[in-house]
């Protein structure tokens, strides 16, 4: 069976779950906007939750489907992780959530940098200087 390529997306996994774990421990951040509305607030929080979510969901099923698919990984030559076992059912599976990760995954992306390029050339409100800079503007 061949081998899959898994390190980088397990990182990113980890670093994903560093970044949930810091917005439980201290919190999302403030929005600096004043008068930004209930519906931006919450369209934000969804879909940067969905990017951690799906950030964490993507990488894991692929290590699943290949795991689970017969085929081991990996480690950049260092050592590979062996299957875990062939089981048709759940390999399926993971190849399913793998893909909808993917494509919601795709599709937050989208929503996240449309409302950054809103908030820059329509709003111009300093909420992109926010995201690049981690402070609020003035």
């Amino acid at each position: 069976a061949k081998a899959a390529e898994a390190p980088i997306p397990a990182a990113e996994a980890a670093l994903a779950k560093v970044r949930q774990t810091e917005i439980l421990a201290i919190g999302p951040g403030e929005f600096p906007v004043p008068g930004l509305a209930a519906w931006q607030v919450t369209a934000s929080r969804l879909v940067h939750w969905g990017l951690l979510v799906a950030l964490i969901v993507m990488p894991l099923s692929g290590m699943l489907m290949s795991l689970l698919g017969g085929r081991s990984i990996d480690m950049f030559g260092l050592f590979a992780i062996p299957p875990l076992a062939e089981i048709e059912g759940a390999g399926k599976l993971a190849r399913a959530v793998h893909g909808y990760a993917a494509w919601a995954l795709a599709a937050l992306i989208t929503l996240h940098v449309a409302a950054a390029l809103k908030h820059l050339v329509v709003d111009k409100d300093g909420t992109v200087a926010r995201m690049v800079t981690g402070k609020a503007p003035g």
